[in-house]
């Protein structure tokens, strides 16, 4: 797996501790809107104790580096960053109900 440390204009925005899922950052309050930005990306994809797995237990070759995609989302001020759902729980059925309530 990797760490991702995302800087915008020499500020740090976060890091991001995984692999092959996607992440993101708010950058909005480091934007220099009248010139020019610089938005950079550190990958650490060495072995490290806070990033399983370790202890050289892995059976496949590990890369690092961004191969794939990268964007910068624009979003309204207000939106949903992140929807969880869990499963769909019901209730047994009572004898007053007879009907099953989900």
């Amino acid at each position: 797996m990797t760490a991702s440390t995302v800087w915008l204009n020499g500020t740090r925005l976060g890091e991001y501790k995984g692999g092959y899922t996607p992440f993101s950052f708010e950058l909005t309050p480091h934007v220099d809107f009248d010139g020019d930005n610089v938005l950079a990306v550190d990958l650490d994809s060495s072995e490290r104790p806070d990033i399983p797995p370790f202890g050289y237990e892995i059976d496949y070759l590990t890369f690092g580096g961004i191969y794939r995609e990268v964007s910068l989302r624009i979003v309204p001020s207000t939106f949903i960053e992140t929807f969880l759902r869990g499963p769909r729980t019901c209730s047994q059925p009572t004898l007053a109900s007879k009907s099953t309530v989900c």
